[in-house]
């Protein structure tokens, strides 16, 4: 019992921090069905590469 109150702080961190926020008033001025159609695959890679990103499928998606 005791470990879980001295990580209680910890836990509720954690959790503010993994909760996405859907209530910014910028995403309402974003047209999504503009921006689903202008994702392309070697972007999508790029930007993967870019942010140091690692997915298993990124070496098969870059052969397709």
């Amino acid at each position: 019992m005791t470990k879980l109150l001295e990580g209680k702080d910890s836990g509720l961190l954690s959790r503010k921090l993994a909760t996405i926020m859907i209530d910014i008033p910028e995403m309402k001025e974003i047209s999504w069905e503009d921006l689903i159609s202008n994702i392309s695959r070697s972007g999508y890679l790029s930007m993967l590469k870019e942010l140091e990103i690692e997915h298993k499928n990124v070496k098969e998606a870059a052969l397709i």
